[in-house]
């Protein structure tokens, strides 16, 4: 993944599109279940900071941590 995300960051630059790759977080669900650490609004609004706010291009957007991650 890292390499694809790198290549098409690359690849779309000079269209002005933005890569980023983003994991929801372990997400209180049906499917996460109760025990869960992330919340639903949280999640969200995590992705909606990532497409808002992240100006950054090939890097991971970390919803926990709201910020990009290094990897």
């Amino acid at each position: 993944m890292v390499n694809l995300t790198v290549f098409s960051s690359q690849r779309l630059a000079d269209k002005n599109i933005r890569v980023t790759p983003l994991h929801p977080g372990w997400v209180q669900t049906r499917m996460g279940g109760d025990t869960a650490p992330v919340t639903l609004e949280k999640s969200v609004n995590g992705i909606y900071k990532a497409i808002t706010e992240n100006t950054q291009t090939g890097k991971f957007w970390n919803i926990e941590l709201d910020a990009v991650e290094e990897f």
